[in-house]
Formats: C-alpha cells, structure tokens, sequence
C-alpha cells in the first residue's frame, strides 16, 4: 500500500517481465500499468478476507496487465504493529475455493516471506544511502564557505550602517535564514543514513506561521491569500524544528507554483489515517491550483520526478523522508484543474 495505491513488488505466474533478479522489470512495463490506483482503503475491512478480496479483485479487473481474477481469488493481508504492510493475492483457474488450512498456510508464508523481503530491502537501501552520503558529505563541505561568507558579509554591513539595522528586520531576518541554511547543509550528511533527530517540544503553529510568514513576497506576487484554521486541541508536538520547516516551505512553493491567485489553506485537527489504528495530529494543506493528473499521483514522492521545467524533483521526496523520520505518514488528494490537499500526520 502506498497513499491511494497498490504497488506491486513481485508477481508470479502473470505476462509482466521480470528482471533477472526475478523483480519487475520496469524497463518494459510501465509503473502506471501495474499499479492500481484509487484504492480507499477506509473501505477496506482486513479481518473481511471475502469482502477485501472481492473489493481488489474489482479494482485489479480494470488493469489488463494483471490476469483476470477467477472466483478463487483471494487477498491476504499482511500486518505489521497494526499497519497495513503488503498484501498477499492469490489465485488459480480452478473455480474451487480455498480451504481454511490452505489459507492459513499461504498466511504462515507469505507473513515470513514479507519479513524477508522488508529486510532485504532495508539492506539494499542502506548500502546505496551509504554511498550518496560520502558523495553529499563532500559536497557539503563545499557549500558552507560561500554561506559563511554571506553570513561575514552581513556582519560587515551591521558594522557600517548600524542606524539603517536598528531600523529593519531583513539583517535579523538573512542573518536567522543563514542559520537555518547551515542547519540544512549539516543535515544533508545525513539525508541518506539513519538518523536519530534532535527534536523538542514546539507548538506546530508557529513553525506553519514561520513559513508562511517567509513566503509572503510569493503569496503577493501571485495575489494568493493564506489562511489558518485549527481545531482546539494541543498543538504541540516533539519534532526536529528545522526539517517541518523545511516540510511547510516545500508544500507552500509546490502550491505556489501552481497557482496563479486562490487561496492555500492550513486546517489541523486529531484524525487518523485510513491504515492506522490510532490518532495522529492531522495537517492538511490544501491549494486551488491546477492539481496532479491521476495517473501522476504515484509518482509525485520518487526523487527526482517533476513535471515543472525547472524543478528538481527531490522537495516531496524530502518532505517524505522528514515525515517518516518522526514517525508520521503522509497521503495526497487532487482533482486534476482544482486542486491539491496533503495531510501530514504527526504522532500525538
């Protein structure tokens, strides 16, 4: 399960290429092809197995890639800490249905299968965060001179006109971005690899306010108006400030950019995932732009995925990247010519 999808991992018995590795090749098919969209999981009743496999096999009906689910078609889930991790789906040309016993062989399976894989991945992904954090290290290294001069700079300019200083805020200002930036930079290091986040209690507001407040200039150049609206509830939260204030300025810019005039809207209230069996700090942040296409919407956290000319296609891989660092999830709503909402939520 991914946001409003499932994405396969592997497959047996169908016509979708395989690599060597016996993984889908995705040099051959196209990831749009074999995943399967517009899943509701709030829909979804995992202790309902006849209910949830007929609810998948309906979607999966819809995408040729897949063979056509025959009355024996059965979906499995697989939990983890009360998550929804993988599902397991089976099924043959036979028209008789699966016994109690064999079903609850294939769960024996697939359950330490899952545990295999989750491992394997997590061992494969950590020898290539490995290698881009000796490459970002470096680079790094190479950017806090040009920020610490900046930052002399600025100290320069206090020294020769103090009276223009005393009288404006851009010093304070430059000087707290400057800051923030060497944060950010010390931070990159560690992009790639585990990280235990130095975190404090922070009433989540005031970040979101910190952020828009920075964005003003963009808001007025585009006539686009801001606007806050929270449930009465505790607001505060134990986070790493400077990355949800990296998450908040990423979300912002993307709205932004989007949009020419409208509103960005912040709403936060305690609600909980679909997937989830317990209440998280809700913060949606919905725009009136012109939305994703659907079948982009599984693509939108890949790093370096874009459909802008000129952007980098790594601000929501590394809004993921913070969310899941604290412990949060992150899901994504658009209508294509309309808009676009992400609710990031936080554990309480």
């Amino acid at each position: 399960p991914e946001f409003n999808c499932l994405k396969p991992v592997g497959v047996a018995g169908t016509d979708i290429p395989l690599t060597d590795t016996g993984s889908i090749n995705l040099d051959v098919v196209e990831e749009n092809e074999i995943t399967v969209d517009n899943i509701d999981f709030s829909e979804i009743n995992l202790d309902n197995i006849k209910r949830l496999s007929s609810y998948l096999a309906a979607k999966i009906s819809d995408y040729p890639a897949f063979p056509e689910p025959g009355k024996n078609f059965t979906a499995l889930p697989v939990l983890r800490e009360g998550t929804l991790k993988h599902i397991f789906c089976i099924g043959s040309e036979s028209d008789d249905y699966y016994s109690t016993q064999e079903i609850s062989l294939a769960n024996l399976v697939i359950s330490q299968a899952s545990g295999f894989y989750d491992r394997e991945k997590a061992l494969l992904n950590a020898t290539r965060l490995l290698t881009m954090g000796n490459m970002i290290s470096e680079i790094s290294h190479d950017l806090r001179k040009p920020l610490t001069n900046i930052r002399g700079g600025l100290q320069i300019l206090r020294d020769k006109w103090p009276n223009i200083v005393a009288n404006s805020d851009f010093f304070d200002m430059a000087e707290s971005e400057i800051y923030r930036l060497n944060e950010l930079v010390r931070e990159l290091v560690d992009f790639s690899k585990p990280h235990k986040y130095e975190t404090e209690m922070v009433d989540l507001r005031t970040i979101i306010g910190r952020a828009a407040e920075l964005l003003k200039p963009e808001f007025s150049k585009k006539e686009i108006s801001f606007k806050e609206k929270y449930s009465d509830c505790s607001w505060e939260v134990m986070v790493n400030k400077n990355q949800i204030m990296e998450v908040f300025l990423n979300l912002f810019l993307n709205s932004v950019d989007a949009m020419d005039g409208g509103v960005i809207q912040v709403t936060g209230k305690i609600d909980r995932p679909s997937f989830k069996k317990t209440d998280y700090l809700a913060i949606t942040v919905s725009d009136t732009g012109g939305g994703i296409k659907s079948e982009n919407l599984s693509k939108i956290f890949d790093r370096y995925y874009t459909s802008k000319s000129t952007g980098t296609g790594l601000g929501l891989a590394v809004v993921e990247r913070i969310i899941s660092a604290h412990g949060g999830t992150l899901n994504v709503e658009s209508e294509y010519g309309k808009g676009t909402s992400f609710t990031i939520y936080l554990p309480v």
